[in-house]
């Protein structure tokens, strides 16, 4: 092809040769770059069909303290390839996340990542640290009307704290995720 432009360049019609080097050129885009550029095209349009997991949690989902391999966010994106599923799975978590700090977070990476999916697995902290259930249940409730208006199905698991915290404030704090979940069909 190279040595078929230098040729139609030293033509001693310009006219001629400026039209035969624009059809050589069409001709190179049309034979080798147009079969790229398919293969990618297609190539992004599986990735972007995708669908999206958005795990959103704290030091359990962030695999704190051991290998990011040996976390359940990543041995769930493996157990769904080995299955056949599609679905990517992204881990937003942040290790000592309080539902505060993820309501605060999760408009932002909804818009970045546009999960069909969110995980939400917050509560832990704010009950370890004896925060107001009451504000915990706000938060879990504002963060499941962001998802939905983000067109995400949201999971919200269930968690339990150890029962030092007193009889009241555990039963409490393990019906507040259940009470969340069924305040918004989750």
């Amino acid at each position: 092809l190279r040595s078929m432009l230098l040729t139609m360049v030293s033509d001693s019609c310009p006219l001629l040769t400026c039209c035969v080097t624009c059809s050589a050129r069409i001709m190179m885009l049309t034979r080798f770059l147009l079969p790229i550029a398919l293969v990618l095209w297609g190539y992004t349009a599986t990735v972007v069909a995708a669908p999206k997991v958005l795990v959103f949690g704290d030091s359990l989902s962030a695999a704190y303290g051991i290998p990011q391999t040996a976390g359940w966010v990543a041995l769930l994106q493996s157990r769904l390839l080995e299955s056949g599923y599609p679905h990517q799975v992204i881990n937003a978590s942040v290790s000592g996340e309080t539902t505060a700090g993820g309501k605060r977070r999760l408009p932002a990476q909804l818009a970045r990542h546009e999960p069909t999916v969110l995980i939400r697995e917050l509560g832990a902290n704010d009950g370890l640290r004896g925060q107001s259930l009451a504000a915990m249940r706000a938060n879990l409730s504002a963060m499941a009307e962001l998802a939905q208006a983000s067109d995400a199905s949201v999971l919200l698991p269930g968690m339990r704290i150890p029962s030092n915290y007193g009889a009241l404030y555990t039963q409490d704090f393990h019906a507040s995720f259940a009470s969340v979940a069924k305040d918004h069909d989750l």
